[in-house]
């Protein structure tokens, strides 16, 4: 949408009147007078266009000479001078940071900080350093010390954990545990061989946490929701990192990107400093104790006869706890909710439960107004009288930016727009020029008889960094929403927004819904965008779950150009016979990059007989009926059919046999698809929507063109990372210690 910006240091104009300047001023006057005025100063001008080249040749000579303004070529020729091993081309940013940081690194060598140091360095991953011998289980005798007890479930080191602790299943097996292991000879395999003398544990988070402001959750009830705008229960909430932390630091729990757990949550410690014991009547008795709950503190505060709850609880609070990081970190909680518009919730008034079923009728404790349940992203609320919930903040995860999201977009989206839409109702009936969603709230914008007309050039947009969820409406009792160009010319740009349909007449959804392009269009461009392939809602006690309906893109016009880029989309389908011609309806090009495709059970997911169709770093699962193909790097997980494929390319791709299929290079043909279990999920909502797990193919995985894995996620480079990032832990670990990176997200 956006053409690269360029700076503009007027070298030529400068040179231009420094070399004028040098001129006798008798040729400069005699230059105006002449037949043919203004020669010499056009020489003078062609002279200075190329000092000024020759001035920007030498500002990037003493650029290239910083790390941190080379050009990438550049950096290969640094690395050398200083000896490192450089790591993979396509992993500009690491390589960079690498060179940039390797006098640094060698003065640490050796040391578990820099293992997490190297992880964000080469990676961008967050990274938490477990050494094992500290966990090794040892008896004691009678000349021992007391060792203090763990952080997290109280267990002595080397010593038996007490069973009692509801956290030891939350942290078991990960690096903040502080249980303790016979030691294992076995080499590391999965969950085995992790606990030695010389083993140290580098476990890695590789998704990102993304910031939801402001969003509007669904509504069940009066009492029941949904964080997700569109009322699936199965997104998890991600707690947002710490990214202010310094490298020497060891991280905590909430200092890493990783998707929250209920116990987590709850983990709190309540201890009123000696300073406060005078901030409340019968405080006094209770500063310097420690509690492990809040209903511990309310139990001894009854008891003393304190007053003043709300206060002593937030007095008492220890910060350095996971609720306290998580609720009410200053920096910027990973969650925030409010209630009727007033002040976030403080973490006593909000408590994790597990909500596979709902907590209606259970007792809670006083003073606990909300109930989360962060791995399925729902809250209830315990008030009966059903004050409106407001989702201040919450984070969601995702490997690397697909579809709608706050990701950044700024160099993807105009420089300057109109004022952003004011009403999360705004009429959409005829739309051209620009349009602005500014926020990531849910909209239902109105249409005439289920019509959007589009006039010249059209571009809606959402903000920067924000995900508004715009809901169309079909006309009563439809089931399609028409997009429809209005003269020669017209062009529309989709960027940021997720598409949902809203279903009138019917029983909330019947499973599809078409967004028809009629008409004519020159271009249509989607980027970062989603159309909702579909699911089901989260559903009360005794009530059957309603369909999400599924979003297909259906050309029942002419399209000259359909850009889709970064967009995670259902189906795509032309439809015959709809300008009254008996040749079907659809676009000349179809460029399909960096995208997500699902399908509505056994329908295709491209029926494109008509275009041209390119396919490049794309994951498409299901069928595909084209008439002419380019496929790149992608995974096509169903039958292929390509009608031309003499004319058609295959290239570094996964596609299922038994199809139609031009000649393949470079590609993986399994029969029957990937295994079960080659992705962490197939569903819209999941974090690990289209992640490839280490028990997919190892063709797929690191079979794309340039050593990278198939499919959606070609540009995050996991295997390069990976490797990388085990060829720089040998380079700086001791040599006695044996480093095992174990992928924890």
């Amino acid at each position: 949408m956006v053409q690269a910006r360029e700076a503009h240091d007027d070298y030529e104009r400068h040179y231009a009147e420094k070399i004028w300047a040098l001129i006798p001023e008798i040729y400069r006057h005699e230059d105006g007078l002449a037949g043919h005025p203004g020669q010499l100063r056009a020489l003078v001008e062609i002279l200075a266009e190329q000092a000024a080249v020759e001035r920007r040749s030498i500002d990037r000579v003493l650029a290239d000479s910083r790390i941190d303004e080379a050009d990438d070529w550049a950096v290969a020729y640094l690395g050398q001078l200083l000896g490192t091993r450089l790591l993979h081309r396509l992993n500009s940013a690491g390589r960079r940071k690498d060179v940039g940081h390797t006098l640094a690194n060698r003065r640490r060598a050796g040391t578990p900080r820099l293992l997490e140091t190297l992880a964000k360095e080469v990676a961008d991953w967050d990274a938490v350093v477990q050494e094992a011998f500290v966990h090794l289980l040892r008896y004691p005798h009678a000349l021992d010390r007391t060792f203090p007890a763990g952080p997290v479930t109280h267990t002595p080191q080397g010593g038996f954990p007490d069973l009692r602790r509801a956290r030891i299943g939350d942290v078991a097996g990960g690096p903040f545990e502080d249980l303790a292991y016979r030691p294992e000879f076995r080499p590391g395999r999965g969950t085995r061989g992790r606990y030695n003398i010389p083993k140290v544990n580098l476990a890695l988070y590789r998704k990102y946490a993304f910031l939801l402001a402001d969003v509007t959750p669904f509504r069940l009830d009066a009492t029941h929701y949904a964080i997700d705008p569109s009322g699936r229960g199965h997104v998890p909430l991600f707690q947002s990192g710490d990214v202010t932390r310094r490298d020497c630091e060891k991280p905590a729990e909430w200092d890493v990107r990783m998707p929250i757990t209920c116990r987590r949550l709850n983990a709190v410690l309540y201890r009123l400093p000696i300073s406060q014991a005078s901030g409340g009547p019968g405080w006094g008795g209770l500063a310097g104790r420690t509690f492990e709950s809040a209903e511990a503190l309310r139990a001894a505060a009854a008891a003393a006869g304190s007053g003043n709850l709300p206060a002593l609880l937030a007095a008492a609070l220890v910060a350095d706890t996971p609720k306290a990081r998580l609720l009410a970190d200053a920096a910027g909680p990973s969650i925030s909710l409010a209630l009727d518009g007033g002040t976030p919730l403080r973490p006593h008034a909000v408590a994790g439960a597990g909500l596979e079923v709902w907590a209606d009728g259970t007792t809670v404790a006083a003073g606990v107004e909300v109930l989360v349940d962060p791995a399925l992203g729902l809250v209830e609320l315990t008030d009966a009288a059903g004050p409106v919930l407001e989702v201040r903040r919450a984070h969601y995860g995702i490997l690397f930016p697909v579809g709608a999201g706050t990701h950044d977009r700024s160099n993807r989206i105009p420089d300057a727009g109109p004022a952003p839409i004011a009403t999360t109702s705004p009429v959409l009936s005829a739309v051209t020029g620009d349009r602005v969603f500014g926020d990531s709230r849910t909209y239902t914008p109105t249409t005439a008889g289920s019509k959007m007309d589009v006039t010249g050039t059209a571009r809606l947009w959402a903000a920067d960094r924000e995900r508004p969820f715009v809901l169309l409406r079909p006309a009563p009792n439809g089931t399609s929403i028409e997009v429809r160009a209005q003269g020669a010319g017209a062009s529309l740009a989709l960027n940021g927004l997720w598409l949902g349909s809203l279903l009138r007449g019917t029983a909330q959804g019947g499973p599809l819904c078409e967004l028809r392009l009629t008409g004519s269009f020159d271009r249509i461009q989607l980027s970062d965008l989603t159309l909702d392939p579909g699911g089901t809602q989260a559903a009360l006690a005794g009530q059957t779950p309603k369909a999400i309906p599924h979003l297909r893109l259906v050309l029942a016009g002419r399209v000259e150009d359909l850009v889709i880029d970064r967009c995670v989309l259902g189906s795509i389908h032309e439809a015959a016979g709809s300008t009254g011609s008996s040749v079907a309806c659809t676009a000349a090009q179809v460029a399909v990059t960096d995208s997500i495709l699902l399908p509505l059970g056994a329908d295709p997911v491209l029926s494109l007989a008509g275009a041209k169709v390119r396919i490049d770093r794309s994951t498409v699962l299901g069928d595909c009926r084209l008439g002419r193909a380019d496929i790149n790097d992608s995974i096509i997980d169903g039958v292929l059919e390509v009608q031309d494929a003499q004319n058609s390319c295959l290239r570094f791709s996964m596609v299922r046999s038994g199809g139609r299929t031009p000649s393949p290079y470079e590609c993986v043909v399994l029969p029957g698809g990937l295994p079960l279990g080659s992705f962490e999920s197939v569903r819209f909502g999941d974090a690990g929507l289209g992640v490839l797990t280490p028990t997919c193919p190892e063709q797929v995985r690191e079979g794309a063109e340039g050593g990278t894995e198939m499919g959606v996620f070609n540009r995050a480079f996991v295997s390069i990372k990976l490797a990388d990032l085990s060829a720089k832990v040998a380079e700086f670990a001791p040599v006695q210690a044996v480093v095992q990176l174990i992928v924890q997200t």
